[in-house]
């Protein structure tokens, strides 16, 4: 942050802070290492990404220095659809994405040994075409105790312990769809944040 704030970055890191400020879109694209990032890619997040040039303590998240630019992820697991399944070695492939997913991912497996007509029919079907519709990642019409299940199912919480969901430091009726909830949540940005904990009241 220092070194940003004091013009001291080296000039090719500069130059790539530059390309990251002209782009309307930019386009990660990687083999996943350990539910991760490579690491030349991490260090150049963590390099060309710095506090003050890409984020700061105020302005992060859904109000961040950024939020007004897109970003797409493109990688390959290197694994099979099986062992990224809820009950897979890996675990369930849209839980290790949830830190980054705003969108709904489209995911295709192992496309090197598909016939070239279904790659093009399930590009065709994707959601690259409608790439600005928003998609949920949780079905709308779940309840909300049908969503603190599959939370209690996913961390394998004791069924005999308790569980509390909590949107605005509130605890939702768990009869609500999460589509009823989002639209009664969502903040100005579009996004509903939930926290979960085994206590019956929330704070910070």
């Amino acid at each position: 942050m220092h070194a940003w704030m004091e013009d001291r970055l080296s000039d090719d890191i500069v130059a790539e802070q530059r390309k990251v400020e002209e782009a309307e879109l930019i386009i990660f694209q990687f083999p996943m290492y350990w539910f991760s990032v490579p690491a030349i890619m991490k260090g150049w997040m963590d390099r060309v990404l710095a506090q003050g040039f890409a984020f700061s303590l105020d302005k992060m998240y859904n109000n961040g220095i950024f939020k007004d630019k897109k970003a797409m992820l493109a990688f390959s697991t290197g694994a099979s659809q099986t062992m990224f399944q809820p009950d897979g070695v890996n675990g369930d492939i849209n839980v290790s994405l949830w830190p980054l997913q705003v969108l709904a991912p489209q995911i295709f497996w192992g496309p090197a040994h598909c016939p070239a007509q279904v790659i093009v029919e399930k590009v065709s079907g994707s959601q690259i075409v409608d790439i600005d519709k928003r998609k949920y990642l949780v079905p709308s019409d779940i309840t909300v105790a049908q969503f603190m299940w599959i939370i209690r199912k996913r961390i394998q919480m004791p069924s005999e312990k308790a569980i509390y969901l909590f949107v605005d430091k509130t605890v939702p009726q768990s009869s609500i769809t999460m589509g009823q909830l989002y639209e009664k949540e969502k903040d100005e940005d579009g996004f509903l944040y939930v926290a979960y904990s085994g206590e019956n009241t929330f704070g910070f």
